[in-house]
């Protein structure tokens, strides 16, 4: 669950015309979780895959 920006009220869209870039749209919806919580949790995750 705390993998998808989702969760944070925030959706990432792909642009059609060039798949590299997207756009980040913050407060697209009611958040779940806060986006403090989802930043630490990726950088407490990303420290336990590079051990």
């Amino acid at each position: 669950m705390l993998e998808n920006e989702k969760y944070t009220g925030s959706v990432k869209l792909l642009d059609s015309v060039n798949k590299e870039n997207y756009y980040l749209l913050k407060n697209n919806q009611e958040p779940i979780i806060s986006e403090e919580t989802f930043k630490k949790y990726k950088k407490k995750r990303k420290r336990e895959v590079t051990l």
